[in-house]
């Protein structure tokens, strides 16, 4: 390819992302063909949101993969996952830390814009496995908290979506080991992200990948159904409305 082979390890790694030229001279060598190479090469060539200053390229990758995706899986044991937020409790995490007041409206901005997908004509098939505990949280304060509430009982009536609390009182289960999101695309490759407090990680190898989907089948094994997850939410936001 041309290419050193430390920069084909700053690919592999994250660090930064080759462009569409290379991704197909990449593709090429590889053998990818069909409908797998277009797909690959949409999302190499693609100048979406993700392309808005101040969004790492961390997230723009993500931002690529919940476009792209047919089906979405996502696990939450300690917050509300960002796909369904509203900015209220968004703006309640992210103005915890270090950013900028800039920094944080542009992140808030497009965290917003990632529900979009589940109004696509295409909607991905989204499956949001949540921690029980979570709806109990005060993050950003009761007011804050009531609306999020809201906004996960309109978003669960929508056909793409489901929302499924998991109860954290009895065994353990592989979701004590932290958050991740499983993406499955049109040619059956299926990528998990890991989020961390500063950037996150892309895992790929298949045996990883398969750890991650049995690991998701046993949460799926003890989470509540989606109705009875809508009423727990609905009791949950009965109770804190009345102490509004």
């Amino acid at each position: 390819m041309g290419v050193v082979h430390t920069t084909i390890g700053r690919w592999e790694n994250g660090e930064s992302a080759p462009d569409a030229d290379d991704v197909s001279k990449l593709l090429t060598f590889l053998g990818v063909t069909g409908e797998e190479l277009d797909d690959i090469i949409a999302l190499a060539t693609d100048t979406g949101e993700d392309a808005w200053p101040g969004v790492s390229q961390q997230l723009a990758g993500l931002l690529r993969c919940e476009r792209a995706a047919k089906q979405i899986t996502n696990w939450e044991p300690l917050v509300v996952p960002a796909m369904l937020q509203t900015s209220e409790y968004a703006r309640a995490i992210l103005g915890s830390g270090t950013l900028t007041p800039a920094e944080i409206d542009t992140l808030v901005t497009v965290r917003m814009g990632r529900r979009d997908a589940f109004m696509r004509l295409d909607a991905p098939q989204a499956a949001f496995l949540v921690a029980e505990p979570v709806i109990h949280g005060g993050i950003g304060g009761p007011r804050v908290m009531a609306g999020q509430l809201r906004r996960l009982l309109d978003l669960g009536k929508l056909d793409p979506v489901t929302i499924r609390l998991v109860p954290m009182d009895g065994e353990w289960h592989p979701g004590f080991a932290g958050s991740f999101h499983c993406y499955r695309f049109n040619y059956d490759r299926t990528v998990v992200h890991i989020e961390h407090h500063r950037a996150g990680l892309f895992v790929v190898d298949d045996d990883d990948v398969a750890a991650y989907e049995l690991a998701t089948d046993t949460i799926r094994r003890v989470a509540m159904s989606p109705e009875e997850s809508a009423e727990r939410i609905a009791e949950v936001l009965t109770t804190l409305e009345n102490r509004l």
